[in-house]
Order: structure tokens, then C-alpha cells, then sequence
């Protein structure tokens, strides 16, 4: 009995962290931020999705969003100026919540490969109030090509030439040999 109001209240707590967890909202309550996540690892050369949905309809956003290293390694990216924060569902996906239609906008933005890897951060800045949500990130390096591969790779290409020009010699060898049995046989 005991085991099971423990895990009665554990499943309770685990739902409440889950459901804080699915956004973030910015400190003016203008935004819920569902992506990128808090403390997120995303990858260099991959797709860092920024993904926001005004709450305030009609919404009084003008947003900018950038990527910016948290040391300076890296020059700030923009990822946005202007976004889109309107109430179009041709640029959007609608949400219906308690009957209020609101629209969640993403943006793929494409971290550069040469990105060095690092704590950096999601930056959502609303200009009409000047407040920020902050979201810290970490970048990890992309994969690298593997000098193991190329050299595979480059070895099949120098012997496939030296294997192509033993293969007419030994059918010329071959074929000349049977035109002189083939002699002798119609001499007798």
C-alpha cells in the first residue's frame, strides 16, 4: 500500500516537470518557446529548430532571434530579424487552445559546420518591449571524415588500373595461343 501512494506521487511529480517542460514562456509572457530545449545538445552541420507561438492575440511582437557563443568564440549569429509572429495559418500551424486559435512559427536554422563547439545561446528578443529569453544551448562538433576511409577508399582506385592492364595482356597471350594450335590443326 505504502509502494503504491510512492509511486502514485512520483508519476504525479514526473506529469507536472513533463508538462512545465513542453515550453518555455518569455519573462514579458508574450512567447511560448518550445524549441530549442533547455540545455539542449545540437550538433554542428545540423538543424537547430527555433520554435515559438505568441500568446498574446493580437500579438505585439516584433522578434529577432539569434545564436551567440557563451565565450565570445564565435561571432553572434542572426538566425531572424522580423520573424513571424502573425496570425496566419499558410505560415504556421493553428493551436486551439480554450477556444483561442494561436499559431506556432519555426525556424530551421542550419548550424554552420565550422561551428565550434561550445556552450552557446538561443537568444528571442521581443524589440516593441526590448525583454530576452535567454535559452543556453551546447554545440557539438559534426562528424569528420575519417582518414581511415580515404585511404580505403583511394587503394581499390590505384589497383583496379593495374588489374585492367594485366587483363588484355593475358587474354592477347590467350588468344594468340589458340590461333597457333589452331594453325597446325588446319595444316593437317
Amino acid at each position: 500500500m505504502k509502494f503504491t501512494a510512492i509511486t502514485a506521487t512520483v508519476a504525479a511529480l514526473f506529469a507536472a516537470v513533463t508538462a512545465q517542460s513542453e515550453y518555455i514562456v518569455s519573462p514579458d509572457r508574450q512567447l511560448n518557446i518550445s524549441s530549442p530545449l533547455m540545455n539542449g545538445v545540437y550538433v554542428a552541420g545540423q538543424i537547430l529548430p527555433f520554435i515559438y507561438t505568441p500568446t498574446v492575440v493580437p500579438s505585439n511582437v516584433q522578434l529577432n532571434v539569434y545564436l551567440r557563443s557563451m565565450t565570445g568564440v564565435f561571432p553572434e549569429q542572426i538566425v531572424a530579424q522580423n520573424a513571424n509572429v502573425a496570425a496566419d495559418p499558410l505560415g504556421s500551424v493553428p493551436i486551439n487552445i480554450d477556444n483561442i486559435m494561436y499559431y506556432k512559427h519555426s525556424i530551421n536554422y542550419p548550424i554552420p559546420s565550422y561551428t565550434p563547439a561550445g556552450a552557446y545561446e538561443a537568444v528571442y528578443t521581443n524589440l516593441a518591449d526590448g525583454i530576452s529569453t535567454i535559452i543556453p544551448i551546447v554545440i557539438q562538433p559534426g562528424p569528420q571524415p575519417s582518414s581511415s576511409r580515404v585511404v580505403a577508399s583511394s587503394a581499390p582506385a590505384t589497383a583496379a588500373p593495374a588489374t585492367a592492364a594485366a587483363t588484355p595482356s593475358a587474354s592477347a597471350s590467350a588468344s594468340s595461343a589458340p590461333a597457333a594450335s589452331a594453325s597446325p590443326a588446319k595444316s593437317a
